[in-house]
């Protein structure tokens, strides 16, 4: 396979080992590893971070591997931010998988040949690997166009991630609700990505998440996502030792995969489909993902409220 592919490690060596199994039989010609380092603070995690990139050195099909491992903790969110840049500073498209995320091997060749044909295509910015079902999806061809932008999985191109901005630096003159309003039908969602948002600002990029101000630069660009009628990749790091999905009987984990057929049947507009996108922003918020999403908005100091964050949450 030509298409790179980008690797997020850290501290899980199973899973990591099972990710690099299927890895295994596409045979990338171009891996780049990025890995973040432990912290010193918590027993045993230097032990396990090097375990975990030891299996790097066990790739064995010809390709050329690249690695970004850092020897301090630069946390959840700086860590896959600067990483991707990184990736980007050397390829102008990736598929990007972390090490929770299972995906199956048809994945590769769906993200490689949407790469290819909307590579130059600014209202397409987003390849979802999971569609958050079991089941197929209701729509008529392989694919549909979402607002739902999900990293459990995922590619997209340099000219896209270009406008990613962890510190939301354009926030004071962003007309948030409308973008928010325009992309998310759920009323949570959108008070969970404003506070996420405005936190993000505040702390000039220092949170522990990088993917809503990716979303973001989705969405206030007008730029849509692909979400494949299959679903292709399977969060399998729900639980205990996970960051944010410590739920690991969420309806969510664990999903199954099956394989998309070839030829892709592709959509004849682009219009989004926004009654799945509803159905689909209700599952991901529903009560098997209730107290994940407290936790998560909890960990960035959602208690202690700023003022800024309250401006926001009065707009909308």
């Amino acid at each position: 396979m030509e298409t790179p592919v980008c690797l997020i490690i850290f501290r899980r060596p199973d899973h990591t080992r099972r990710l690099l199994e299927v890895l295994s039989l596409v045979k990338p010609r171009n891996v780049f590893v990025v890995a973040d380092g432990p912290r010193p603070e918590i027993g045993g995690e230097a032990a396990a971070c090097a375990a975990t990139r030891l299996l790097i050195e066990q790739i064995d099909w010809p390709c050329v591997v690249r690695r970004c491992f850092s020897d301090v903790n630069l946390g959840c969110g700086l860590r896959p931010a600067s990483g991707i840049d990184w990736v980007f500073s050397q390829v102008d498209r990736a598929i990007i998988l972390e090490d929770d995320c299972l995906p199956n091997p048809s994945f590769f060749v769906f993200c490689e040949q949407l790469l290819d044909k909307y590579a130059n295509d600014p209202r397409v910015m987003h390849i979802n690997g999971t569609n958050f079902s079991s089941a197929p999806l209701p729509i008529k061809g392989s694919y549909s166009f979402s607002k739902v932008v999900s990293c459990w999985g995922w590619a997209t191109w340099r000219r896209a991630w270009r406008y990613h901005d962890p510190a939301v630096r354009d926030f004071p003159i962003l007309d948030l609700r409308r973008v928010l309003r325009e992309a998310i039908s759920h009323p949570r969602m959108i008070t969970e990505f404003a506070s996420m948002l405005a936190t993000a600002h505040q702390r000039s990029g220092a949170v522990s998440y990088w993917d809503y101000q990716w979303a973001l630069a989705c969405w206030s660009r007008g730029g849509n996502a692909i979400l494949p009628r299959e679903n292709l990749v399977s969060n399998c790091g729900c639980g205990p030792d996970a960051t944010h999905t410590f739920d690991e009987k969420s309806g969510l984990a664990n999903l199954a995969t099956k394989p998309i057929e070839f030829p892709l049947s592709h959509p004849t507009d682009y219009d989004v489909d926004c009654h799945l996108d509803r159905v689909l922003q209700r599952v991901i918020m529903g009560p098997s993902r209730k107290r994940d999403n407290l936790v998560r908005v909890g960990r960035v100091g959602l208690r202690g409220f700023t003022k800024l964050v309250k401006q926001v949450a009065s707009r909308l």
